[in-house]
Formats: structure tokens, C-alpha cells, sequence
């Protein structure tokens, strides 16, 4: 490649051939990157928390020592803002927890909302979660609840004395602390994806977007909650994440656009196998999905769900798009079914378990499993050679000789 504009020109249109199931000259290489970025290069898990410009000149060793055709857009919380904004929905490393640096962020499942709140919840949505649901989320906001948007509009100047509690005072205070302190952390993170685009090199997981199930689930009534009310509630729960796509589908690809994103990541946390059934995905999971993938379709966004957990089930439900829109990507799926399903309408991604990278594989087993999965998926195109899991403590050893498989196997003659 003769400079690293035309080089980063040259990896996107492979992508976007790959997407259209055009024939290209080989399958691309797109690895799945977590704290690998950190743990594999002589940093702790906290440090790029703390600050994630010291993953600048991490990002120009990793390109030199595996050139991957999209590289994945590093993602660490920023521990300031959790800290600020006292975050109940993980633990991360540092002195807030009192965890060692490198132990990984972990979510925790929480209910922020009860069962017999959902009612309550569809007359007035946004009140309710103001008053409700962000307070208990982020602590250092809990002078929130005390705040009603109906008083507050009322013609006498006293409708706002809330404003001068103590409680609310501080809420508002720490909300514009954790905001400067998000601010500070983005400055950081456009320097980074610049520096990677400068590179030569596209990225993915720069824009993300989840879909409703999960977005609730996860972040309002927990998902062990949801998965029940799905069987005990159905319709209020299929009406609540109607009204929720309103509001987050059209912000995120307002802010996918502004950003000058190709590809918006989605990851599935809620639609595995083992956590529905295929009636209940196709009914209760599927459609809001799919809402939010035509909608980027629709605004030239190319999706890319990542499919967490045993998603074979689910395969025929997925093709139910336009065909050449999308990519797949699988952490647990029978290869054959899905090349199958999926040959000459989606592309898909898949074919190293993350696991024969870390120590105790080999790279002769490395070797043999690249080859057997491009012996399947790669005929016919359409196929981008990716890992299951994203990588966190991972041999360079082994994948370095899934890189140099990869490229030796997944030519097209």
C-alpha cells in the first residue's frame, strides 16, 4: 500500500466488498480487542481507566504486529467519571473498590425499577426515570427524586425552589463534575481513534448502539427481571420497549452520523440460546432488534451485531433483512449452519475461539482451527475471520500465528 490514506481507503472498501458479498482477494482479519490493549502491552487495566492516552503508542505497536483490516476501537470506562457519578451498575479496578488494577470492569445485574412500577413508568417515562431510576444508578445523584418537571413548570418563580435543597445542589453539582470529567475522557478518545485512522487502519466499535431488550434489561430492570416479565408481562413489557427505540434508535444514529461512523457495533448480551427460546426471541426480542438494524440500514449505517452465547437457533430469524447490509458476528455458532443460512445474503464474522489463544493452546492447534473454519466459511466471501470472546490476557505467540494463518488460508485463488 503506497501511504496510510490510501492504505486506510484500501482496508475499508474490503469491509464494505465483504458486506455487499462482493468477491474480494482474501477474507479480512478482524480481531475482537478488549484488555489485551492493556495487559498485552506492559499496562494495567487501570491505567488506561485512569487516562487513555497512554494507549497511543500501544495502538502503533499492535497495527505493526498484527495489521488487522479493522481495528477495534479501544473501550475503558474512565474511572473519574464512574468514581464522580458514584456508578452502582459495575466495579472496576482502583481505590473506589478497593480491586486490584487488574481485575476486569464487571457489570452487576441490578433492578432499578420494580414490577409493579410499569405502569408508572408508561405515563410519564422520562419523569420516571428522572425521579426513579437515575438516581439509584448513579448515587451521587439521588437529589434527583426530589425534583418533579410538572411542579417546576408552574407560573410562580417558588415552582423551582427545589433547585436550593442540599440534595438537589449536589446532584447538580456532580452531575457537572462527572460531565467534565467525561468530556476530558472524549477529547482523549477522539486523539486515539484519529491516531489509529491516521494509521491506515478503520475502526469498529467507535459507534455502538444496543438494542432495547438489552438496553432495559440491563439498565433499568435488571435482566433476570426482564426475562421473567417477559413471560408474566409480555405486553407491557413489548409496549415499554416500543417507547424506549423512540427515544434511543433516533439519538444514536443522530450521534453515528455527527461522529462519521460506517459501522455501528451492537452487542447482544440478552438473545442466547440458553436465556429464550426461539417462540420468545421471535416475539419478544427479534422485533426490536431488527427495528433498530433497518433504521441504520436506512440511514446508510452498516450494523453489526454481536451475537453473545449459542445464537445457532437463531440463524434463519436473522436473515429477515435486505441482503449485503450487515455483519454478524458470532461468539458460539455451528460454522457449517451458518454459512449455510447466511451464504450469498449476510455477511458474518466468527471462527477462532478466543480460547486457544491463551495459554496452554498451541499454535499448531491455532493453525488447524483457522484453516478448518476458512475450509467453511470462506468460499464465496462474505466471511470475516474474527475470535469469539474479546481478548483480554491472550499469548502473542498464538496470535500471531492466527494472524499469519488467517493471511496464508484466506486467500482467494
Amino acid at each position: 500500500m503506497e501511504n496510510k490514506s490510501e492504505a486506510l481507503r484500501s482496508r475499508e472498501q474490503l469491509i464494505l466488498d465483504t458486506v455487499a458479498l462482493k468477491q474480494t482477494d482474501r477474507v479480512p482479519f478482524v480481531p475482537q480487542i478488549g484488555s489485551f490493549y492493556a495487559l498485552g502491552y506492559g499496562l494495567s487495566i487501570q491505567q488506561p481507566m485512569d487516562d487513555i492516552r497512554v494507549l497511543l503508542p500501544v495502538m502503533d505497536k499492535y497495527v505493526e504486529d498484527y495489521d488487522p483490516d479493522m481495528v477495534y476501537a479501544p473501550s475503558f470506562y474512565p474511572s473519574a467519571a464512574l468514581e464522580k457519578a458514584g456508578y452502582s451498575n459495575a466495579r472496576w479496578p482502583g481505590s473506589y473498590h478497593n480491586l486490584p488494577e487488574n481485575t476486569p470492569y464487571q457489570f452487576i445485574d441490578h433492578e432499578y425499577m420494580d414490577e409493579d412500577q410499569y405502569e408508572e413508568y408508561l405515563r410519564d417515562p422520562s419523569g420516571f426515570l428522572f425521579r426513579q431510576v437515575i438516581p439509584k444508578k448513579y448515587t451521587a445523584f439521588q437529589g434527583l427524586s426530589m425534583l418533579s418537571a410538572p411542579v417546576m413548570c408552574g407560573q410562580a418563580i417558588y415552582r423551582i425552589a427545589a433547585l436550593g435543597l442540599p440534595p438537589v445542589k449536589a446532584a447538580l453539582q456532580n452531575m457537572i463534575a462527572a460531565g467534565e470529567a467525561l468530556a476530558e475522557n472524549l477529547k482523549g478518545v477522539a486523539e486515539l481513534n484519529a491516531h489509529v485512522n491516521e494509521l491506515g487502519y478503520p475502526l469498529i466499535g467507535d459507534s455502538v448502539m444496543v438494542t432495547p431488550f438489552d438496553d432495559f434489561a440491563d439498565n433499568v430492570r435488571g435482566l433476570i427481571s426482564t426475562i421473567i416479565d417477559m413471560k408474566s408481562d409480555p405486553e407491557l413489557l413489548n409496549e415499554i420497549l416500543l417507547r424506549w427505540g423512540d427515544a434511543t434508535i433516533p439519538a444514536g444514529i443522530a450521534l453515528a452520523k455527527r461522529s462519521g461512523a460506517k459501522f455501528v457495533f451492537i452487542p447482544l448480551h440478552c438473545g442466547a440460546d440458553n436465556f429464550m427460546s426461539l417462540d420468545d426471541y421471535n416475539k419478544h426480542y427479534w422485533p426490536h432488534l431488527k427495528r433498530l438494524m433497518m433504521a441504520l440500514i436506512d440511514a446508510d449505517l452498516i450494523p453489526v451485531p454481536l451475537c453473545e452465547g449459542r445464537y445457532t437457533s437463531r440463524l434463519e430469524t436473522l436473515t429477515d433483512i435486505p441482503a449485503g447490509k450487515a455483519i454478524y458476528l458470532f461468539e458460539d455458532v455451528d460454522l457449517k449452519k451458518a454459512k449455510e443460512v447466511f451464504g450469498g445474503h449476510t455477511c458474518f464474522g466468527g471462527g477462532m475461539k478466543t480460547q486457544l489463544l491463551m495459554k496452554g493452546s498451541s499454535e499448531q492447534e491455532v493453525e488447524r482451527a483457522t484453516k478448518e473454519a476458512l475450509e467453511i466459511c470462506a468460499p464465496g466471501g462474505g466471511f470475516i475471520m474474527t475470535n469469539s470472546l474479546s481478548m483480554d490476557n491472550i499469548e502473542h505467540t498464538y496470535f500471531k500465528a492466527w494472524q499469519k494463518a488467517t493471511r496464508s488460508y484466506g486467500q482467494y485463488r
